[in-house]
């Protein structure tokens, strides 16, 4: 990527249509188009404790909560330190044992890109068999460019990074602070577009009981 330096991109790793690209590792193939596969992609990250891996499975929310937590921006690096800290508590390498064999059922959707999942695992754990879970699917756009190793990515309706097509064919990358100021802008010519897209995925963004005990409390009700 050019010379863009922006809170988002410090913030969560590369995700992408297809793949997701994440720090130190291989680029693997992730296509999560349900809540099922959402959960498919953590036990993967999880059996190889390739904690970019789960970082990249969870919502945008899900990361502000730990960012506020933490009292500063947290990236995948962070999580990795906290990941390999939380592993020597015995109660958490079971979690992860038990993440092997889990399953999801009891799928609700509530229309409005959210759904609630039960997740239940290969044995008892110490706050019980199961979780209820909370989903999110995310609306993110993708802007390849020629020349760039990496893609320009970001949620569709946020004023973070936003990307918008030009009556020329151009695209402008856009980014704003909370008070709407503009912080970064920068045009790429048609000629240099290699391709946009739009697509979803899907995220967690609460794992209920198993948040609240692992990651210091779940979302405000």
């Amino acid at each position: 990527m050019r010379h863009i330096a922006l809170p988002l991109l410090l913030a969560a790793t590369f995700v992408l249509s297809g793949v997701d690209v994440e720090a130190n590792t291989t680029v693997t193939v992730d296509r999560r188009d349900t809540p099922q596969a959402a959960l498919g992609r953590l036990k993967r990250a999880v059996a190889q404790r390739n904690y970019a891996g789960e970082w990249a499975t969870v919502s945008f929310g899900f990361k502000q909560r730990m960012n506020k937590r933490a009292g500063r921006t947290i990236d995948p690096s962070d999580y990795e330190m906290f990941r390999r800290e939380q592993r020597r508590d015995p109660q958490v390498r079971q979690v992860e044992r038990f993440m092997r064999t889990a399953r999801m059922g009891r799928v609700r959707y509530d229309g409005k890109g959210y759904a609630s999942a039960t997740i239940t695992f290969g044995g008892p754990l110490f706050f019980g068999r199961s979780i209820r879970v909370r989903l999110v699917n995310h609306h993110l756009w993708r802007l390849d460019v020629k020349g760039e190793s990496q893609p320009y990515w970001g949620y569709k309706d946020s004023r973070l990074l936003s990307a918008t097509r030009n009556k020329d064919g151009s695209y402008t990358i856009k980014s704003q602070n909370d008070k709407g100021e503009v912080e970064y802008s920068e045009t790429f010519a048609a000629s240099e577009v290699v391709r946009y897209r739009e697509f979803t995925k899907w995220y967690f963004d609460s794992f209920g009981r198993m948040e609240t005990q692992f990651f210091g409390g779940g979302p405000s009700s």
